[in-house]
């Protein structure tokens, strides 16, 4: 089914073939560890699991592109843990599920709609270099008809891996540290 073939990015070989770039991005952020030192695990892991997002989620190399992307990323996730968005949720109850629009957070989700753009545009250019991210495996995708992935399909399932994949791993990553610490 399509959604099977959707899916497979986080399948077996798939995993795999992001363990390489995964650890590589976990090196660099170790090496930046301060020795005999006190740590904020929560500010490390946020920014290990925004990195591994930009990096082998995205996949994006492009210097000015991987730091607008981390920027637009950093900017979400705070606009997420804010009062604001807390205050929202709050009236939503309230008005039995009806949300109001948060200009703020459409903001950044178009910024990183662009930005995801931009790099399905440079792929689609030079399809011929390889790659080992989700991006990738999403563009080289063929569900067996006339109809590809939609590079509108590709933005909203990248948009779903960033809100659902980023807080979920950061969180996991400070408490793994927290348990070890202890």
């Amino acid at each position: 089914s399509d959604l099977r073939q959707l899916t497979a990015a986080f399948h077996g070989d798939a995993l795999r073939g992001y363990e390489r770039a995964i650890v590589a991005v976990a090196e660099r952020h170790a090496a930046r560890l301060p020795v005999g030192e006190r740590v904020k695990f929560a500010e490390l892991t946020h920014a290990l699991a925004r990195d591994v997002i930009a990096e082998v989620v995205f996949g994006v190399t492009a210097r000015g592109r991987v730091d607008r992307l981390r920027r637009a990323l950093d900017r979400l996730d705070r606009a997420l843990r804010s009062l604001e968005l807390a205050g929202r949720f709050a009236a939503a109850i309230l008005l039995r599920g009806r949300w109001a629009p948060f200009p703020k957070v459409s903001t950044i989700h178009a910024e990183i709609e662009a930005i995801t753009r931009e790099e399905i545009a440079e792929r689609r250019a030079s399809p011929d270099r390889e790659r080992f991210d989700c991006l990738d495996h999403f563009l080289k995708l063929d569900l067996g008809g006339a109809d590809a992935v939609s590079d509108d399909e590709i933005v909203a399932a990248m948009r779903v891996l960033v809100i659902a994949g980023w807080a979920t791993t950061s969180n996991t990553l400070a408490w793994m540290a927290e348990r070890l610490a202890r």
